[in-house]
């Protein structure tokens, strides 16, 4: 998605939002059919010829038969992107879970990093490396609110609900539903 958003001098502001309800209503989906995609970012969404934006990469997707006990389907224990990953992925024991498996809630964190990456045309906390990266979100750290001329796409309600995202503790973090509605309402 960031490669054709960066190639498309003819997005508009309205253009990228539908894109990410696409990926919003992508997920809502995958939840539906109890399924977790545990890998959002914006290299993996795709762009159709329509404009529409499909979810892409399922290396790490979970199917939840039982929530207390999901099965994941991967190449490795442990995947993800580290700068999309939420607290809970990068330390499983810190926040008392057994195991590192992506969760609806961590569908939610990447979904709000996602759209500050869609919408500052920058990958979260771009100035860090990796290693930080993972201090600084294990610290309880969220990104910085964008300023400059792509300040302007977050408005007020946005960025709470992007700050809602990134809430360390998972049971506080919104819906994909609730994320949907925000971005319905910008």
């Amino acid at each position: 998605m960031i490669g054709y958003l960066c190639g498309a001098e003819t997005q508009t502001f309205t253009d990228i939002i539908d894109e990410l309800k696409d990926v919003a209503n992508g997920l809502i989906y995958m939840h539906s059919q109890a399924m977790i995609h545990g890998d959002s970012k914006g290299a993996n969404i795709l762009i159709d010829q329509d404009g529409h934006a499909c979810l892409a990469d399922f290396g790490l997707v979970t199917i939840v038969s039982d929530p207390a006990n999901p099965t994941t389907f991967s190449s490795s224990v442990k995947g993800g992107t580290t700068r999309w990953m939420s607290p809970e992925l990068l330390d499983p024991d810190k926040f008392g879970i057994e195991n590192s498996r992506p969760t609806k809630e961590s569908d939610s964190y990447a979904l709000g990093m996602v759209i500050l990456e869609v919408l500052s045309g920058r990958s979260p906390f771009n100035q860090l490396s990796d290693v930080f990266v993972m201090w600084v979100v294990l610290e309880g750290k969220q990104p910085e609110r964008p300023t400059g001329p792509e300040g302007a796409w977050f408005m007020d309600d946005l960025w709470q609900m992007l700050t809602l995202c990134w809430k360390s503790q998972r049971e506080s973090r919104p819906s994909i539903a609730a994320i949907l509605e925000c971005l319905e309402k910008v």
